[in-house]
């Protein structure tokens, strides 16, 4: 009966221990206490560190949420926006622009990306016009030649794996950015915003707290992933750490000027940060 006893007190000791190590962590990051949430060994199957023998199950985040913008940072999709800028173009015999050219001009939506293509000094009609040919055209080719970079599934499935929500915010319409989304990552974002009525545009903050709400977290929580000034400032105006991406829109120079929590230069890196 005794050895019956003495073994429960040890299981139930070894739980106890297990349980604190396994659930809510306090860390000392950024001169103040932070929450730490841990994915535990949910999904751990799907988790890269895991498989790699550097994690046990137990690596802790001190986030909540990584929330991401989409051109430049997950997809590569100047290729196909710049087809659909020069189809555009060309019935106004306007001259077609680069892919380089339009890889610069990315970060403000759809409607801006058309007011850089245009000629300088083109009327509003007209520009109008312009912007209703590529509307049309984009969206039955917003993934001809589009793709995700290399490393970017890897590392979302070890974000996923510590228990991260993951979510997407773009200044792409929504009916086109959920689709292609949805195409190159299934369902691993808990949540997809894409520019609809009702919301303004990035860097105005709507659609952070629009995620915010659905995915019931914290701009503290939440760690933003950009790859341009404006996504720099949208963070900001949510109040959100951010981090920016070399692979996308802008280079390493511009970005580092931007307060970012730090500049990664491959997917992978990120993992250092949450």
């Amino acid at each position: 009966m005794l050895n019956i006893l003495y073994g429960a007190l040890i299981l139930a000791g070894i739980m106890a221990l297990f349980m604190a190590v396994h659930t809510v962590y306090v860390r000392q990051h950024g001169g103040k206490e932070t929450q730490l949430s841990c994915g535990g060994c949910a999904g751990r199957e799907n988790c890269e560190d895991y498989r790699e023998g550097g994690c046990d199950g137990r690596k802790m985040s001190r986030y909540k949420a990584v929330f991401f913008d989409l051109d430049g940072t997950l997809l590569d999709t100047a290729a196909d926006l710049n087809a659909a800028v020069n189809a555009a173009l060309a019935p106004s015999g306007f001259p077609a622009r680069t892919v380089e050219q339009t890889r610069a001009d990315i970060g403000n939506g759809t409607k801006m990306l058309v007011h850089r293509s245009v000629p300088e000094g083109t009327d509003q009609k007209t520009e109008a016009a312009v912007f209703e040919v590529f509307r049309k055209y984009y969206a039955q080719h917003a993934s001809d030649r589009t793709s995700v970079y290399p490393g970017i599934k890897g590392t979302l499935t070890a974000l996923a794996g510590r228990g991260l929500k993951l979510a997407v915010i773009t200044n792409k319409n929504n009916e086109v950015a959920v689709p292609l989304i949805r195409k190159f990552f299934g369902n691993r974002f808990c949540c997809i915003c894409g520019w609809r009525d009702g919301f303004a545009r990035k860097p105005a903050a709507d659609m952070f707290t629009y995620c915010l709400n659905q995915l019931k977290v914290k701009p503290d929580e939440v760690l933003y992933v950009g790859d341009t000034e404006v996504d720099a400032a949208f963070a900001k105006n949510a109040g959100a750490p951010f981090v920016l991406v070399t692979w996308g829109c802008r280079d390493r120079g511009k970005l580092e000027q931007l307060g970012a929590a730090g500049v990664i230069g491959k997917p992978a890196e990120l993992m250092q940060f949450v």
